[in-house]
């Protein structure tokens, strides 16, 4: 059996199609943990619905604790050999669950990712991810290092099917705005095998109002002490090169935070710490981390590194100019 997670908070406008396209999967064995965080809109009854409608589905109602809570007690109740976890504006295309499965069962694979849809709100839609092979099987490190350079897959926990076991006691961190990037590599760090499937096979919604679209200091301070943690336990258990796609990783979301907290006008002393930790691994491991970024990304990083308080004016300059 396979459990798909999905916590709720507030989406009385999405919570239905989440759910049905659950329930028009051609793999008919699974569960729904529709997790309520404490809803003050209608979603929490929705889900009540149709739990009495069709006995696969569980919805357990708690109080509002965030997105990790929720997907923690979704783990906690979860009885089926594989997981999946979804968000509540997000949807599953019919066939998701029974090729992941296809997929794991034939290359005896821990984690099966597939390819998933950017879907806006003027209805565009369009794929994350170009890949060539339709699918490819990698062995823990290929596959640590493809997390890690986004290639075919991200850090978002879904679009996935997991085997239970590799989970564990793995949970999520509560009250962490940035959660999946802080779990996803640690739930990789488990997988001896992970197949990557090119054919997208999910919907993500981008939507205004999302935890990831707002405006928010604690949110880009989770993204960097995510990226540092990742980046800790990576360099302890694998070699230069993949070491080298977490650093690179690292400073891709140090450049983002730095620029969101000029943007905003936060203090950027709060990021000290990680800055002169990244500027003592640079010289220690002379890591050649700008191989796959952009020429945009590469002169922001050597602005960052060599010419902070030029770095600093250019961002400021770019803000206005592009009426931020």
């Amino acid at each position: 059996m396979i459990s798909v997670i999905v916590p709720v908070y507030n989406v009385e406008n999405y919570i239905r199609r989440c759910v049905e396209s659950v329930l028009s999967q051609s793999y008919t064995d699974w569960e729904l943990l529709l997790i309520d965080d404490g809803s003050t809109d209608l979603s929490g009854n929705i889900c009540g619905e149709y739990a009495a409608k069709d006995s696969r589905i569980i919805c357990i109602h708690k109080e509002n604790g965030g997105q990790s809570s929720a997907r923690n007690v979704g783990l906690k109740e979860a009885k089926g050999n594989y997981i999946a976890f979804l968000d509540s504006d997000d949807w599953l295309s019919e066939s998701f669950l029974q090729v992941c499965l296809n997929e794991m069962l034939d290359n005896d694979a821990d984690i099966v990712t597939a390819n998933y849809y950017m879907f806006f709100d003027n209805n565009n839609c369009k794929p994350v991810f170009n890949v060539n092979k339709k699918h490819e099987v990698c062995n823990n490190p290929q596959a640590m290092k493809r997390l890690l350079d986004n290639n075919g897959t991200s850090s978002s926990v879904c679009a996935r099917l997991y085997k239970s076991e590799i989970i564990k006691d793995i949970r999520f961190q509560e009250g962490m705005l940035f959660e999946d990037a802080a779990i996803s590599y640690r739930i990789f760090l488990n997988a001896d095998k992970v197949v990557f499937l090119s054919e997208p096979l999910m919907f993500y919604f981008q939507r205004e109002g999302s935890t990831m679209s707002r405006r928010d200091k604690k949110i880009r301070l989770d993204e960097i002490r995510a990226a540092h943690e990742r980046y800790v336990a990576v360099r302890k258990l694998y070699d230069d090169d993949i070491s080298t796609s977490a650093f690179a990783d690292y400073v891709f979301d140090m450049i983002h935070v730095s620029e969101c907290f000029i943007r905003d006008g936060y203090n950027l002393s709060e990021l000290e710490n990680y800055n002169l930790f990244l500027r003592k691994e640079l010289k220690e491991f002379k890591y050649r981390y700008w191989i796959n970024f952009t020429l945009r990304k590469k002169i922001e990083a050597v602005l960052w590194f060599k010419l902070p308080t030029f770095f600093y004016i250019c961002v400021k300059v770019l803000l206005i100019v592009m009426n931020y």
